[in-house]
């Protein structure tokens, strides 16, 4: 102890089974309390403090994989956006090559077609996987204002189109996604100068 809980396939269940537990009493509450709602899964972890969170993003065309950036998530939500990023830095995907490798192996040899994000843990141990989500969500416009309309490329490769260029890379920027930030202001959990001060210091900003 401490340890984390989480569901073993979180498509089934409630990202509140996710919880740190204290000591033996604490692990017990928690799991007593999933087993109230589910009976799915839970997987009990090794807890470690979370230095940072990345998200990769990309679609892949059955036998080829587009990974244009990285998403450095820097501050998270809280309440209702808990665990959405609310600011963020887009990183060329050349900083993590051997897990986007290991990931494209993955996906080209699933036969996956569709969009994707894969989240990232950095800890004092190491780089951990996180999870594997199959849709694009709010980080897709983050990749577009680094320069690249993934959308776009992607319904060009359904429609059988032979020029797409799968290497494309963002450029690096700074984003602000406004809805979650302006629900953390009206919540309490940041005060009004915060709020402008990510809205301003943002290279590209949107609501999700």
């Amino acid at each position: 102890y401490p340890c984390f809980i989480k569901a073993q396939m979180p498509m089934a269940s409630r990202k509140n089974y996710m919880a740190k537990c204290i000591d033996r009493n604490d692990l017990i509450g928690a799991l007593n309390k999933v087993a109230a709602y589910s009976d799915c899964k839970i997987l009990v972890e090794e807890f470690l403090t979370i230095r940072k969170e990345y998200c990769i993003v990309g679609f892949c065309n059955k036998e080829k994989v587009c990974i244009p950036e990285i998403i450095e998530e820097i501050v998270l939500g809280h309440g209702p956006h808990a665990g959405v990023t609310c600011f963020g830095k887009v990183r060329k995907p050349e900083r993590m090559a051997d897990f986007i490798d290991k990931l494209q192996i993955f996906l080209e040899r699933v036969d996956f077609q569709g969009f994707f994000t894969a989240d990232l843990l950095e800890t004092d141990k190491g780089y951990y996987f996180c999870e594997l989500n199959l849709r694009l969500g709010g980080s897709g416009t983050a990749v577009i204002g680094g320069g690249v309309d993934i959308a776009t490329l992607y319904a060009d490769a359904v429609l059988g189109k032979t020029d797409i260029n799968y290497d494309r890379t963002c450029n690096e920027i700074t984003f602000a996604s406004e809805r979650p930030l302006l629900s953390d202001y009206i919540l309490g959990f940041i005060s009004w100068n915060e709020y402008m001060d990510f809205i301003n210091k943002a290279d590209f900003r949107f609501i999700w």
